[in-house]
């Protein structure tokens, strides 16, 4: 006698993740002579994927298994993905990262409550036009496959909050891009884009934004219209100017820069009055508008391997900057304004042309790095004795024939003058010292009497006293 076909009631109450209905099933199974074994193999196909509870009843166990929300297959050598996980309908997380799928099934599109889905470091070619079913889905990692195109049922997400489409081979981006307008944050990075839409600006609520390495010669005027935008990474690309209205991204936080052909900065670069972070390293700057002094917020700066010859007259106003980063442009010096720079800790300025220091740099109470190196530079300025915070003054290849005694009298964790005409000998501790001036030594002299006389009356004093107590 052949059993009966489980059949779709049976199926349903087995799926249910309900422990009261699974054990009706089984019962009625059992009791009723329905075959078990397409069941059975069904459910021990998805133990191998999901863990299985302890404790509990049969029943519960079963249930548990079916009600899963989570599943993380990471790394497992997937190939397709495994058809057993259509049956589980309350996923709202599915993790398929660094497997070797080069499809992805039309029923994930079926996943209704999947809110995450990751799929990075596969070998896909394509999505399935399923994918635009998921309706719910907030989170879709497609990083490191082999896209080149975008499926336009992927635009009817409308929920999804973070897109990313890092290393494929996408050349366009589809105008429908604009209508994804719940992106919090959208990756291109290493895409070999031809360019970005005029839609792009249509993604007000988009805070981080990344094209890296993606060969983009120019930008889109609408990008200025991403009123909420904190970060943006347009490094490595080939840039020559931006956007006459790029200051209009009055939100900006972070922007890298680097690695561009830019050659100047557009006047309206200053109203970035957000920005603490900012890389322009690598580029053709020969100079930085006046209004660049206003970012008042500005906390690291790297100017590296540009053109530049001077700064602002203003720089000095970036009162709150920490790092700053010049080296390997054609300085001849700094504006005196940058005694402000009062919270700064390391300024890196060594390949330049400076031949002379500010007087005033002695007021930058916070600096701990100091790299003057390969500059032609013969003395440096006394007041840099008043960098008690000072640990490195790096000096070497310079033209420093000279050094204030009181700046050879620091203490220092490291003081480098290699290479310079007045270069230490073998055994010498310190260098030769530029000696102080008779007005100097005579302030000193007169402070030092002056000391003594107020000592030897308080110490006659004292003795008089002495000798009253006693008497």
């Amino acid at each position: 006698m052949s059993l009966q076909l489980l059949n779709e009631q049976l199926w349903k109450q087995l799926r249910s993740g309900n422990p009261e209905q699974v054990d009706i099933a089984l019962t009625r199974a059992e009791v009723q002579g329905f075959d078990l074994g397409p069941w059975e193999k069904e459910y021990s196909e998805l133990c191998e994927y999901i863990e299985q509870p302890t404790g509990g009843s049969i029943f519960a166990t079963i249930a548990t298994i079916y009600s899963s929300t989570k599943i993380n297959l990471t790394g497992r050598g997937l190939t397709l993905v495994p058809a057993v996980l259509r049956q589980l309908k309350h996923l709202t997380y599915l993790n398929l990262n660094d497997n070797e799928l080069a499809i992805l099934p039309d029923w994930i599109g079926e996943k209704v409550q999947l809110k995450e889905l990751y799929l990075r470091g596969n070998q896909l070619e394509g999505l399935p036009s399923g994918i635009g079913r998921i309706e719910l889905l907030e989170q879709l990692d497609l990083s490191f496959n082999r896209l080149s195109k975008l499926p336009n049922s992927l635009f009817q997400l409308q929920r999804l909050q973070k897109l990313n489409l890092q290393s494929n081979e996408i050349t366009v981006i589809p105008e429908q891009i604009g209508q994804l307008n719940s992106l919090l944050l959208l990756n291109l990075d290493e895409n070999p884009l031809q360019n970005l839409p005029e839609s792009i600006g249509d993604l007000q609520n988009l805070v981080d934004f990344n094209l890296n390495a993606t060969g983009l010669a120019q930008l889109p005027d609408s990008l200025c219209r991403l009123q909420a935008l904190s970060t943006l990474n347009l490094q490595r690309n080939l840039l020559t100017a931006l956007p006459t209205d790029f200051g209009r991204l009055s939100n900006l936080t972070e922007l890298y820069l680097t690695q561009n052909r830019l050659a100047a900065l557009p006047d309206s670069f200053g109203r970035l009055q957000q920005l603490s972070r900012l890389s322009l390293e690598h580029n053709g700057l020969a100079a930085l508008p006046d209004s660049f002094c206003n970012l008042h917020i500005l906390r690291e700066l790297q100017l590296q391997d540009n053109q530049l010859t001077a700064l602002p007259e203003q720089f000095g106003n970036l009162e709150n900057l920490l790092e700053l980063y010049l080296e390997r442009n054609k300085l001849e010096g700094f504006p005196d304004s940058i005694e402000r720079l009062t919270k700064l800790k390391d300024l890196w300025a060594q390949s330049n042309l400076i031949a002379k220091l500010p007087d005033n740099m002695g007021n930058m109470k916070a600096l701990e790095y100091l790299n003057l190196e390969n500059n032609p530079i013969e003395t440096v300025p006394k007041s840099l004795s008043l960098l008690l915070n000072l640990k490195n003054l790096l000096l070497a290849n310079t033209k420093l024939s000279k050094l204030p005694a009181q700046v050879a009298k620091m203490k220092l964790e490291e003081l480098d003058f290699s290479g310079t005409p007045w270069e230490l000998e073998k055994d010498s501790a310190v260098p030769e010292v530029e000696e102080e001036t008779e007005e100097e030594a005579a302030e000193k002299k007169d402070a030092g009497g002056c000391f003594g006389s107020l000592w030897m009356f308080a110490l006659i004093g004292f003795v008089a006293i002495y000798y009253l107590l006693l008497s």
